[in-house]
């Protein structure tokens, strides 16, 4: 029920569910000088943006930076550097659509606009163009439609401009995805409909478009939840790249973004709901301070819904593994 609150535009956000699941989730997470909090959620969980919990009158993205990871074996240190990095860009419907299922996507041309690197746009931003240049840069950024098949993993695709007579040969299928080499690829930016979503497994979370990509070898995913806002999603991208330019993490840029986007006056504040800003996520690699120091610890037991927070402080952050759950 909070998930659908939170993606459906004009919903109350000061109810008492709200506040409460803020209580129920964090209580036990002293969040007074954290600086970043990676969450590895379980079951539906894995569909709620954590960033949208509401304490008082401000969003948790507010006050820390949020970011996911798919299990905690997969918990590492990022080791890429992305200041000044180029990025492969492609924007496939930023001028023309293609049938009812993929329309114009205007504000697309303009999110890719000015990136260091090497762009594609409309006809050009083809399948074989990606297949050929993706892990040739550091950085791949694609605004375009996805749509992730909730009742079968392998129909889940990623939508470039047609290049041939064959049926669907511009889409990128998740099977495809999984077979790529994308070892020298540090960061993939899927800002397109409900790339993060997919197939639920018990034990496995969600099955996407994002975690085919991390299989391939691309540590860090910055991923949608559900069907993106074209003008927020273009807003929130475009100030990601300039924060990731001044050298921020990762984690740090998103949150950054989020925040100007909340704090800008010139928005409507009726645009200022959960459900155009906080279907960006990040999935990734922890990037620590420089010179800090870490401790890991655990508290917890048996779950229903279980979580894991890794709370990075600074400036000499402390690194602890949470495990939150309710009990029968």
């Amino acid at each position: 029920e909070e998930i659908q609150r939170v993606k459906t535009p004009g919903n109350a956000l000061q109810s008492n569910d709200t506040i409460n699941l803020f209580q129920f989730f964090l209580q036990h997470v002293p969040l007074a000088g954290l600086h970043q909090l990676i969450i590895i959620p379980d079951d539906v969980l894995s569909y709620f943006p954590f960033e949208s919990l509401r304490n008082g009158d401000h969003y948790l993205v507010q006050q820390v930076a949020v970011q996911y990871q798919f299990t905690t074996a997969l918990l590492d240190k990022n080791e890429f550097d992305f200041a000044n990095a180029k990025t492969l860009s492609f924007a496939p419907f930023a001028h023309q659509s293609m049938s009812d299922a993929f329309p114009q996507l205007p504000a697309s041309a303009e999110e890719i606009a000015g990136l260091k690197g090497k762009q594609f746009i409309d006809s050009n931003a083809t399948k074989e163009q990606f297949l050929q240049l993706s892990n040739q840069y550091k950085i791949v950024h694609l605004a375009t439609h996805a749509v992730a098949n909730s009742s079968a993993e392998d129909l889940s695709f990623v939508a470039f401009a047609p290049s041939g007579n064959a049926a669907n040969s511009n889409l990128l299928y998740t099977r495809e995805i999984y077979g790529l080499q994308l070892n020298k690829t540090g960061l993939v930016i899927l800002s397109a409909c409900e790339t993060g979503g997919g197939q639920l497994v018990q034990g496995e979370g969600v099955l996407s478009l994002s975690r085919a990509f991390s299989y391939a070898g691309c540590p860090n995913i910055i991923t949608t939840l559900w069907k993106a806002n074209d003008f927020s999603t273009a807003y929130l991208t475009k100030k990601f790249h300039h924060y990731l330019d001044e050298d921020y993490s990762i984690a740090g840029a998103l949150q950054q973004a989020k925040v100007d986007y909340l704090n800008d006056k010139t928005i409507n504040p009726r645009l200022k709901h959960p459900s155009y800003w906080s279907h960006l996520v990040f999935i990734g690699n922890y990037q620590p301070e420089k010179k800090a120091s870490w401790l890991l610890f655990a508290v917890g037991g048996l779950a229903i819904f279980s979580l894991l927070f890794l709370a990075l402080k600074k400036p000499g952050f402390t690194r602890r593994l949470i495990h939150i759950g309710r009990r029968h």
